[in-house]
Formats: C-alpha cells, sequence, structure tokens
C-alpha cells in the first residue's frame, strides 16, 4: 500500500490593517508633537518627558506625549507669553 502525497498551499497572510505602534523613537515623537529631535532630547534631558529603553535606543510613550500636549496647554492657558518681533507689532495695529 502506497500513500499519497498531498501538497497543500495557503495563500500569504495579508494584513488588513496598520498597526500603530504605542512606543516612538525621537525623530517620531519629534514629528508627533511638532518639534525637533533637538527639542525632544533637550525635553527629555529636562526630565519633561521619560523615555524607555528598548535595544541601544530610547522611545517615548504616546500616552507620556500626549500628557506633555495637555499640560503645555493648560500652562500657556494659564499664563500666556508676551508676543515680541512681528507678532506684537500686528497685534498693536
Amino acid at each position: 500500500m502506497h500513500k499519497k502525497s498531498v501538497s497543500v498551499s495557503f495563500p500569504p497572510l495579508q494584513i488588513h490593517h496598520q498597526i500603530t505602534p504605542r512606543l516612538l523613537s525621537i525623530p517620531e515623537a519629534a514629528v508627533y508633537i511638532g518639534g525637533t529631535n533637538w527639542f525632544v532630547e533637550e525635553l527629555l534631558r529636562d526630565g519633561k518627558l521619560e523615555a524607555v529603553k528598548v535595544g541601544k535606543g530610547r522611545r517615548i510613550d504616546r500616552a507620556v506625549l500626549d500628557k506633555w500636549i495637555d499640560t503645555e496647554e493648560k500652562r500657556q492657558a494659564e499664563n500666556p507669553e508676551p508676543l515680541g518681533g512681528f507678532a506684537k507689532k500686528y497685534q498693536e495695529n
């Protein structure tokens, strides 16, 4: 009695949705908050943001960035910074 060999092929796995990473690299975090890499690194150095070490790099949780944005919005609403330069001249006219 011979056994027949059956070949089965499966279609390639297709992912129908994009996974949004929770942890962002410094350049990704900079884009997320509309700043620069240098600015994000300064926030990390000053302790205004916390990062998670992943391998050799650091990643910043989106929730940490959202909290920083909310805190900054509240702080700036309570203590508006005076306008300078062109913006001040434009407001006076």
